[in-house]
């Protein structure tokens, strides 16, 4: 394939994409509660060495006033080729008044558990120090999710993808849940290999958040672009 050809492709690539992000909005506000869109940027992850991750994602809903942008970057370091170690920080503002905002900062073990020709099944665990600006004391929060990749099952190149997270408070401070599991996110989708850098996710993400007057249960549609460099 020459230059020209592969620009060509990819510019095509970036521009489906782009057009699949601005459907889900329209989309979303008339199937479900709302949808969250993605792009993250990976630098290479080689055994033994440093690597960094960025991630940007809005997050709409129907009831705009909830609408909120979020900005996660983040470094990790390469134990093993199944195991990574990550240091990162998120910044969460509302998109209406963006002086309203969360912090956190956290740490995270991610491991392959198991890794076949059919089936990816991996592993992360993530702790949070997290800072509400309007409230006072920080919050703790453990979360854990387990997730399954099978490989090319669609087609070569699309793979479907399944994922359950779970939210555990380690602390109750006024401002979160007094429940000890804040949150189940379940997750169903296809991952489409776009280029040899580049994913597309598409799927429904369920978020049950477990509030002190009852659970709140959101129906979204969820779209990240990975790129690898």
């Amino acid at each position: 394939m020459s230059p020209h050809r592969k620009v060509y492709t990819s510019g095509k690539i970036y521009i489906f994409a782009i057009w699949a992000v601005i459907s889900s909005i329209s989309y979303a506000d008339q199937t479900f509660k709302g949808s969250w869109n993605a792009f993250t940027l990976t630098t290479p992850q080689k055994e033994h060495s440093v690597f960094f991750y960025y991630k940007v994602e809005a997050r709409f809903f129907n009831d705009n006033q909830q609408d909120e942008f979020l900005t996660r970057p983040a470094f990790g370091y390469m134990v093993t080729k199944k195991l990574s170690l990550w240091l990162g920080y998120d910044l969460f503002q509302r998109m209406q008044n963006s002086a309203r905002y969360t912090q956190a900062y956290w740490q995270q073990l991610q491991t392959t558990l198991m890794q076949t020709s059919q089936l990816n099944l991996g592993f992360r665990n993530r702790i949070e120090a997290r800072y509400n600006h309007l409230a006072p004391k920080t919050a703790f929060r453990d979360r854990a999710r387990a997730f399954f990749t099978f490989n090319d099952a669609i087609s070569k190149g699309i793979s479907p993808v399944i994922y359950d997270e779970i939210f555990f408070n380690l602390n109750h401070p006024q401002w979160v849940s007094a429940k000890t599991i804040s949150q189940n996110r379940y997750f169903a989708g296809i991952e489409w290999q776009l280029d040899k850098y580049t994913n597309l996710l598409v799927g429904y993400l369920e978020r049950n958040s477990y509030e002190r007057l009852g659970t709140i249960r959101d129906h979204l549609l969820s779209i990240e672009l990975e790129v690898k460099l």
